[in-house]
């Protein structure tokens, strides 16, 4: 009887596992992430904001993850500026633009020294005090530093003669004005880099309020400090949903089929939360740049991009129970490389496959070409702090498995040889687009028998041979390739003798980018033909999984 019961509880709990969901994956579905919007070089003087959705902004910082309020407008346009000597007036950059600048020297001066009138005992007695002083006609403004409110007035130019007096902020002190004013609304010092000052758009409770920010909307809170060169760094504090619905409609188009478009909200939330400490020596996530995938905000989303995202909700790629580098780029032009066949670092759900789903035919700009010649090689190379005695030949020297691009050679009048691998072969030299693609030129006194036995003159740089392990493997014509012949083992000839070549080259190839991981083009050709997201993802990321994050 004990064996009997033994028996059933073993079926019964087998009966469970079946159906109970698998635990989810050790990861946040919907965590926070730190976007960077203006940082290093881009850190500017001063930086707008204005209410799309929503009225009104909060002034505060971040404490365990929650915003601390301390001070409030009712404003639709304003603009943190740093506490130093600006002006708002025309950009020099770009004519057609406004702002404030340190270069720019107009009527309208938020000086960097100012009148105080003291601190006090709350933020209530402060905005009472700067209310009296604003109504008598004063330029009073609240300041917040460091757990304290006071009241200021007025603003001096630093070299005026009459700052003895005055009053100025740290150097990581930022003052909140009315766009295009010298109108001080509120002053906020940190006096570090620790508690930063936060925005918090609206204060009409709108559920989702959108900030126009530099010509796209956002949704979230924005985050200002001065990093770089007194300037301000701007980050955009949001949660990964958010994100990545400011991502997906700018790496693909939000109109592609919804299965391609869910294949490119898990890539995307993938590798942001993989890449989550990317740029924490800035003091955020993941930048808005192809350096880690753009990211523009609301503007270009639709309800067809916004329900892939939502479709998608907590979903992620993992490899062996660790998330997955979801790189990606626009098409590949027929086949994928392996990760350290361009970056170096081997990764094995990052191999090359033959993409055979993408149609090159309906990719914008699939095939390209480009004219190129000894001088303008010898030029390039030379500008770029490579020496070189005059260029006399340019090929591929050699391919990867998969038919692409591993390293091309060029060759100066004396013999030296300057070689470019991986990636280098794709972005040193201006006009390539993939590392898929061949430098012109035509083979001489070779002949191969193809499939169906006829007899044909090789006429590019790149064969197909058969290895020694039984695999087809790709070579390129300019290297040192030996042939079986009836006289022996002898050496193949080159596209062109040296003496025949021109001293011009046609560079073409198929694709747009790197190569590696998923091709954006294929995502949209494989859901058309009706494969499921998941099933994307798997085809282009080697022995994945698919799972949801946890709660």
């Amino acid at each position: 009887m004990k064996h009997k019961i033994r028996a059933v509880s073993v079926v019964l709990i087998a009966a469970l596992l079946a159906v109970m969901p698998p635990p989810a994956l050790a990861v946040e579905a919907n965590p926070a992430i730190r976007a960077g919007l203006l940082y290093g070089s881009g850190a500017l003087p001063g930086v707008n904001l204005e209410n799309h959705v929503g009225s009104g902004y909060r002034f505060g910082f971040m404490e365990d993850g929650q915003f601390v309020e301390v001070a409030r407008t009712a404003g639709t346009k304003i603009s943190m500026v740093k506490n130093r000597d600006v002006w708002y007036g025309r950009s020099v950059a770009d004519p057609t633009k406004y702002g404030y600048f340190d270069a720019v020297q107009t009527d309208i001066l938020v000086g960097s020294f100012h009148d105080e009138d003291g601190l006090k005992a709350s933020r209530e007695e402060a905005e009472a005090r700067a209310a009296e002083l604003r109504g008598a006609g004063q330029k009073a403004f609240v300041y917040y530093e460091k757990g304290a409110w006071g009241v200021r007035l007025n603003s001096y130019i630093a070299s005026s003669q009459n700052i003895a007096n005055k009053k100025t902020g740290s150097r990581y002190c930022i003052s909140i004005v009315v766009t295009g004013t010298d109108d001080i609304l509120f002053q906020y010092d940190s006096g570090g880099l620790d508690d930063p000052l936060t925005v918090a758009p609206d204060i009409t409770g709108a559920e989702r309020p959108q900030t126009w920010f530099q010509g796209f909307r956002y949704t979230g809170l924005f985050e200002y400090s001065r990093r770089e060169e007194d300037n301000i760094t701007v980050i955009n504090l949001v949660d990964m949903q958010e994100y990545v619905k400011g991502v997906v409609p700018y790496e693909m188009s939000a109109s592609w089929h919804v299965e391609a478009l869910k294949a490119q909200a898990a890539a995307a939330r993938t590798y942001a939360r993989r890449n989550i400490s990317k740029h924490a020596s800035g003091g955020f996530s993941v930048c808005n740049t192809t350096h880690c995938q753009v990211y523009r905000g609301a503007n270009s989303a639709n309800a067809n991009s916004d329900q892939a995202v939502d479709e998608t909700y907590g979903v992620y790629v993992t490899y062996n129970g660790s998330l997955c580098d979801t790189v990606y780029s626009s098409s590949s032009g027929g086949a994928t490389e392996d990760s350290e066949n361009v970056w170096g670092s081997k990764l094995d759900y990052l191999r090359g496959v033959e993409d055979i789903h993408e149609d090159i035919t309906r990719v914008r700009d699939g095939r390209w070409s480009y004219t190129t010649d000894n001088a303008a090689l010898s030029a390039y190379l030379t500008e770029r702090g490579y020496a070189n005695a005059g260029i006399v030949d340019f090929y591929v020297s050699a391919y990867t498995r998969m038919g692409n691009v591993l390293e091309i050679t060029m060759v100066d009048a004396v013999g030296k040889k300057i070689t470019f691998s991986r990636s280098l072969a794709r972005t040193f030299l201006p006009g390539v687009r993939s590392q898929r693609y061949s430098v012109g030129g035509a083979a001489s006194g070779l002949v191969a028998i193809g499939a169906d036995g006829e007899k044909r003159t090789v006429a590019d740089d790149l064969v197909w041979v058969v290895g020694e392990g039984g695999e087809t493997v790709p070579i390129s014509m300019n290297g040192d390739v030996y042939i079986i012949t009836s006289s022996g083992i002898e050496e193949a000839p080159k596209p062109q003798p040296d003496e025949e070549k021109s001293g011009v080259y046609v560079v073409s190839g198929t694709g747009w980018g790197h190569n590696v991981g998923m091709s954006q083009y294929g995502a949209l050709h494989m859901a058309e033909k009706g494969f499921l997201y998941d099933e994307i993802l798997k085809f282009y990321y080697t022995g994945v999984t698919v799972e949801q994050g946890m709660e």
